[in-house]
């Protein structure tokens, strides 16, 4: 249980506070960016019965990682807190956040009670060598075929809802 409870602290502490965890390095050589942000669900049948809730704290963390003028390092994770009726009363739910559909299993959940989830998803880490005109790419990354305001027509593997603002960042 102690066990449990430090390493819930220090992914708070991280959680909370990336930019000041991160501020030892040299910025020329590690850059740390991201954002925290709130997103709170209601859901009802009838205005006058039973409501449920579902609030959802998340927090994106971008690591880059420049050690020389051809190499770069990348590792971008969230972080996922949910907490309301939905965990409770939906069946599943945990195992369907847990959920990671890429070759390597890179999401987790850190903890969970009755009705709270503590998730992290690691959705991209790869090396990067650039030399000239050539450059190779190794790891876990996205692959954005094209950009558009509201939708896009060119990419057909990152299909989503223009009113699905919950999560920017689509995963390739």
């Amino acid at each position: 249980m102690v066990y449990a409870k430090r390493i819930t602290g220090s992914f708070l502490l991280i959680f909370l506070f990336p930019n000041m965890t991160f501020a030892q390095y040299e910025p020329e050589k590690l850059t740390v960016n991201g954002y925290v942000k709130f997103l709170q669900t209601i859901l009802y049948e009838d205005f006058d019965q039973e409501w449920l809730t579902d609030n959802l704290i998340h927090n994106r963390i971008n690591i880059h990682w420049h050690p020389g003028s051809k190499i770069n390092g990348v590792v971008e994770f969230r972080n996922r807190f949910f907490y309301g009726d939905f965990v409770r009363t939906i069946p599943g739910y945990k195992e369907m956040v847990v959920q990671d559909n890429g070759f390597i299993d890179l999401s987790f959940n850190w903890s969970d009670g009755q009705s709270y989830l503590l998730n992290s998803t690691i959705d991209r880490v790869y090396l990067d060598y650039i030399t000239g005109k050539f450059q190779a790419r190794v790891g876990r990354q996205r692959i954005n075929w094209s950009q558009n305001l509201i939708w896009n027509p060119n990419d057909v593997f990152n299909a989503y809802s223009y009113f699905d603002f919950d999560y920017e960042e689509r995963p390739g």
